[in-house]
């Protein structure tokens, strides 16, 4: 499963990262908003792992644009 990861915490996200990959997950962490919506826009992604907020843009904000751009794969929000 082809995974992004939107968290802005770094020790918290090389946790996750490491488990995701041992579970033969393939991640791409994210630690801003903008740059999350970006590439996500524009590259097939399984999932979406997003923290409410992250300092430049929420994960809320992000998913909003993804549905404005008709590219949304399913999101899981969690606090970081």
């Amino acid at each position: 499963m082809n995974i992004a990861f939107l968290e802005d915490n770094l020790a918290f996200a090389q946790e996750v990262i490491a488990a995701l990959t041992n579970a033969n997950h393939s991640v791409q962490h994210f630690l801003s908003g903008r740059e999350c919506l970006k590439i996500v826009s524009s590259t097939q992604f399984d999932l979406c792992l997003f923290d409410w907020e992250v300092p430049d843009m929420s994960g809320v904000e992000v998913l909003a644009s993804l549905r404005l751009k008709g590219n949304v794969p399913p999101v899981i929000f969690f606090n970081g």
